[in-house]
């Protein structure tokens, strides 16, 4: 699992739909017009971008075999294929259990931290 910066709302936003579709949420690679969605290989690395308003979120994806250095960047790379996402706990960055909730609107429940977050 490689990891990725999304604004935070749009991606739950994003996932809300895909899990009434009930379809993976997507990471788009490269195409003609676009290099690739921004990629980081470890959660430490992609947290330094998530800034107010953004999260980091898994991409299974390999950083070895689906990602190219970027050349508007040198800290990240750029997926080269979509790749599913994944929500990930916002203190370790393990693959998380995110609960649509109400109010707050999701509820996150580590395994690995044991962290239980609120996100409204």
């Amino acid at each position: 699992m490689i990891y990725t910066v999304g604004r935070t709302q749009i991606y739950l936003d994003g996932f809300e739909v895909c899990c009434r579709l009930g379809e993976p949420m997507q990471k788009k690679g490269k195409a003609e017009d676009y290099p690739g969605g921004s990629v980081w290989e470890t959660f430490e690395e992609a947290q330094k971008y998530a800034t107010e308003g953004f999260s980091v979120f898994g991409v299974v994806a390999d950083w070895e075999n689906d990602t190219i250095p970027s050349e508007k960047g040198k800290d990240w790379h750029d997926l080269q294929r979509d790749a599913n996402l994944i929500m990930v706990c916002p203190k370790c960055g393990n693959p998380s259990r995110w609960i649509q909730s109400g109010i707050p609107r999701w509820t996150i429940a580590c395994r690995s931290c044991k962290e239980i977050i609120s996100i409204p």
